[in-house]
């Protein structure tokens, strides 16, 4: 067995995520599932129960709302799933990611070399390992990532991203890894089909008042945060893209803030089985300062 430090991370748009709370319930739940998860990727893998041991480090991140783990599992099982390096071949993170939800119709797994092919209902095909496969053909396994990383993206209004580490994300020194990461818009991805519906989603498209509160001229799209209606530090994502390439040549910061903007908005409701609405915001275009 090998011990390793993971760190997991919850954040989003309100303000209760940056002053270092969270909902209780979705606390609990999250360490019980990523315990489950291990439980299932040891018994997919070897047909065995209760070897992987989860314990909580008394350190919490500060800024957004982290949890430090202590875990002592299998190496193979760690690599599998994509808690540590893994490989050309990948993890169950790695393949779910590139499967993006599609429906798998075929796996073809070498015993003789432990290798695996596997084909979606489209007919893209996949190669990775043998306890890769098995990962990803497992109802049990399936299940707790659903838990861990779907549902509460998809049912907790205040988290819009979910995050894990190898290694300290509180350490000064360390610099951890980042082996996953799930948002919103790819959270789907990990959903075990079946689990947890989108039962509608509604789009309307509207002129709105919005003020800047946070710019994200790096990585462009998503990571904007803004005042809109009642609600403060909202997250949105911007698809114009004129808009954008205006803020990329910006030195310095933009001069975007303490002024309102009028904006074409698109607003996503998304109505899910046995829990409240779910909205998503996307400028599509900046028609310039409110006047």
């Amino acid at each position: 067995m090998a011990e390793i430090l993971i760190s997991f991370k919850f954040d989003g748009p309100d303000q209760s995520i940056k002053n270092h709370r969270i909902d209780a319930r979705l606390l609990a739940t999250s360490l019980e599932n990523f315990a489950n998860l291990l439980d299932a990727a040891d018994s997919a893998i070897y047909k065995r129960v209760g070897e992987s041991n989860v314990k909580v480090k008394a350190n919490f991140i500060e800024g957004s709302f982290g949890v430090e783990l202590i875990i002592c599992a299998d190496p193979e099982v760690l690599k599998a799933i994509g808690l540590v390096a893994a490989g050309t071949l990948g993890s169950a993170f790695s393949l779910l990611r590139s499967l993006a939800g599609r429906t798998i119709d075929e796996i073809e797994i070498d015993e003789s070399t432990e290798l695996a092919k596997i084909v979606a209902r489209d007919g893209a095909a996949f190669r990775t390992t043998k306890n890769v496969a098995t990962l990803v053909n497992s109802g049990s396994f399936r299940s707790s990532l659903d838990k861990l990383v779907y549902q509460p993206l998809q049912t907790y209004e205040e988290v819009d991203k979910f995050e894990i580490f190898e290694g300290s994300i509180a350490s000064d020194i360390d610099q951890p890894v980042k082996m996953f990461e799930a948002t919103d818009d790819t959270s789907d991805s990990y959903r075990k089909k079946g689990i947890l519906k989108v039962t509608a989603s509604e789009e309307s498209e509207s002129v709105a008042v919005i003020e800047f509160v946070t710019a994200n001229k790096e990585t462009g799209n998503s990571g904007w945060r803004v005042n809109y209606l009642n609600k403060e530090n909202v997250a949105m994502k911007i698809k114009d893209e004129i808009f954008l390439e205006q803020i990329k040549k910006t030195k310095g910061t933009p001069a975007i803030f303490a002024t309102k903007f009028k904006v074409r908005l698109k607003t996503i409701k998304k109505h899910v089985e046995g829990v409240d609405e779910k909205h998503t915001y996307i400028i599509l275009k900046v028609l310039g300062p409110k006047t």
